[in-house]
Formats: structure tokens, C-alpha cells, sequence
């Protein structure tokens, strides 16, 4: 009896440090994870303008609210500048960072010299004339108001292939009354894009390259430059001839981030330098600034900003959970003991049985 009360009181303590060490892990690992919060992948968008007329001029502004991205804004305003016959109309490309699942999402490809050919990047694209304004549309509406550090500064006149190519593209339109268009971005040195039926590149007249003999005397024609080249595939499948659009060769770009109050933030990048105006006429911490970068041609901001309340709080989360993690280690420790206490105990009573039931069998008359 004393063995059997003895066993389940340390199973009772087993169970009290076993509950212990659960909660203390589990307290230790939630305040882990709010002072190391998983690392948001980096991401850039990015807005081009496109015009039928290379002599256009363009002006291409962005607004960007950093508490609420969803109503950030980008407005192209275009004017032919050519006595040629043509139109001014021009071609709005938007990239955002993430993929999103929009019904009027269209698909940009990408053909250059020497590279590989890269997989369609979703994109929204506009077409019109004149001044016009939209919405970025890279962010949904949140209930949760974004931040100025993570606030996303679009690339203005650039995107991923033009930064690392470093050459204006000219890009082609699908003519498709319905949505979505597809375009290509075809860069110097591939051809442009041939619809069915066409015996010659859509939008430009291909130089006749004359005949040459092989060594059996029959006429063969040489090889163009763009068929070696693995980044000039022509994938893209064209319905009718597309219009062509080229970056504008006068451009000037603005970027407005709006409402800017770094109260508890300490600036840790930023380049450009932008212009720096007062807003709303607030004073003291309540005080709100707007930032402007000018620039001709791309203009591709950047705004680092670390915040001094959220280092303190990860600060405080960090030493907390360092003490649920040290109380999670001594209950650890000591449930280990109790557990092989207990196995000494159970095998010490298993010994003791038979001893006992030979002592209690009666001798034989």
C-alpha cells in the first residue's frame, strides 16, 4: 500500500512538471517569435511609360501614401512634341512586387541578346492619350494601417530588364479590343516580333541580306544574329500586327511620399535627397512632412527607416522569453529526474513482489 501511494504521488508531480515545462515553452517561443519576426521579402515596383512618338515629352508621378499604400497613385501626362504624321497616344506598364490575382492582369516577356529567355512577369498596363491618373494597385485595403518602414517607393522609367541591360527597349502591343494584352519588351539586337502570315518584322523593315554560295554551288542565306542568340525567342503569338511604343526621349519623373512623421524612427538610408516640404501644419511630434524626388529619365528612390519603440519592445521580448526558455530548462531538468526516479521505483517494487508472495505461502504440512 505505502509503495502504490508512493508511486502515484511522484506521478502527480511528473505531470505538474511536464504541464510546466509545456507552458514555459510554448510562452518562450511565442515571445521568440514576436522579437524575431520573419524577415519580409524584399520587393520593387516598378511603372514605365511607353509613347508611340519617341519625341514625346512625358511627365510621370507617382503619390504614395506610406499608412495607406492601397490609395497610392500614378498619373502620366504625355504631349507629342514630332511634325511627323502618328499618334500621341502611350502605354502605362505597373510591376508590382508581389504576384497578384487581378482579372485585367496582363503578362510582360522580356527578349534580349545573349540572355535566356525569362518567364512572362504578370503586370497591369494602361493605354490612353493625353493626362491621365490610376491607382498603383499593388496593395489590397487592409484594416491594419502600413508603416513608413515598409513603406515601397516604385522605380520610375525602369524595371528589372532595363536596369540590368541598360539599352531603351522598344516594346510591342497586342491590338486586342478585350483585356488582358500581352506585350513584349524586345531590346537591340532581336527582331521584332512577326504575326502569322507576315513575311517581314511587324513595325520595322528587315535589311535584305543577300545570297551566299555553299560548297555544292546552291545559294543558302546566312544566318541572323538573333537566331544564335538564345534571348531573342520570339515566343510571343500575335493575332494582329501590334503597335509599337518606345521609352520617350524626353522624361521627367517625380515621386511624392506623403505624410511622412519619422517621430521614433531614426533615418537610416535614404538617397536621394529629396525636397522636403511641411504638411498639414502640425507642430511637434504631431508635425507631417512630404518628400519629393525629382529626377529626368528612371528615378529610383530608396527610404530606410529602423524604428526606435519597435527595437525596444523586440528588445523586452527577447529578455522574456529568455526567461521562459531558463524555466523551461530547470523544469526540464527536473522532470528528467522525477522520470528516472521513477523507473528506480518501479523496478524496486517489482523486485519486492516476489519476495512477498513467497513470504505469505504457507509452509506444507
Amino acid at each position: 500500500m505505502e509503495a502504490k501511494r508512493t508511486l502515484r504521488h511522484q506521478l502527480e508531480i511528473i505531470a505538474i512538471y511536464l504541464v510546466c515545462t509545456a507552458a514555459f515553452l510554448t510562452i518562450a517561443l511565442i515571445l521568440r517569435f514576436k522579437a524575431f519576426p520573419p524577415a519580409v521579402p524584399p520587393g520593387q515596383a516598378f511603372v514605365v511609360a511607353f509613347t508611340e512618338d519617341e519625341a514625346a515629352r512625358v511627365l510621370l508621378t507617382v503619390h504614395v501614401d506610406p499608412d495607406k499604400p492601397w490609395y497610392d497613385t500614378v498619373s502620366v501626362d504625355a504631349k507629342r512634341t514630332s511634325t511627323a504624321v502618328g499618334s500621341d497616344r502611350w502605354l502605362l506598364v505597373i510591376q508590382c512586387p508581389a504576384v497578384k490575382s487581378a482579372l485585367n492582369e496582363s503578362l510582360l516577356y522580356t527578349e534580349a541578346v545573349g540572355s535566356q529567355p525569362a518567364s512572362a512577369i504578370p503586370v497591369t498596363m494602361h493605354t490612353g492619350m493625353g493626362q491621365k491618373s490610376y491607382r498603383l494597385g499593388c496593395f489590397k485595403h487592409s484594416s491594419t494601417n502600413g508603416s513608413i518602414a515598409s513603406v515601397v517607393l516604385p522605380g520610375l522609367e525602369t524595371d528589372q530588364s532595363i536596369s540590368a541591360i541598360q539599352t531603351p527597349p522598344t516594346v510591342y502591343l497586342a491590338q486586342l479590343p478585350t483585356l488582358p494584352l500581352d506585350v513584349i519588351q524586345v531590346f537591340h539586337g532581336c527582331p521584332p516580333p512577326t504575326p502569322p502570315g507576315s513575311s517581314s518584322p511587324a513595325g520595322a523593315s528587315s535589311p535584305s541580306t543577300p545570297p551566299t554560295s555553299s560548297a555544292s554551288g546552291a545559294p543558302t542565306v546566312a544566318a541572323s544574329a538573333a537566331a544564335v542568340s538564345p534571348g531573342c525567342s520570339s515566343q510571343t503569338r500575335w493575332r494582329t500586327l501590334p503597335v509599337v511604343y518606345y521609352l520617350p526621349a524626353s522624361m521627367q519623373t517625380r515621386e511624392v511620399l506623403k505624410y511622412v512623421n519619422l517621430s521614433g524612427y531614426q533615418t537610416e538610408s535614404m538617397f536621394p535627397v529629396p525636397q522636403i516640404t511641411a504638411e498639414n501644419g502640425g507642430t511637434g511630434q504631431n508635425a507631417e512632412e512630404q518628400y519629393t524626388w525629382n529626377g529626368l529619365s528612371s528615378l529610383s528612390p530608396t527610404l530606410l527607416v529602423s524604428n526606435y519603440a519597435q527595437a525596444q519592445s523586440d528588445n523586452r521580448y527577447t529578455f522574456n522569453a529568455g526567461v521562459f526558455f531558463g524555466l523551461c530548462g530547470a523544469t526540464g531538468v527536473a522532470l528528467f529526474e522525477k522520470l528516472w526516479g521513477l523507473r528506480d521505483l518501479r523496478r524496486k517494487r517489482d523486485e519486492d513482489q516476489p519476495q512477498q508472495g513467497a513470504a505469505e505461502t504457507p509452509a506444507p504440512v
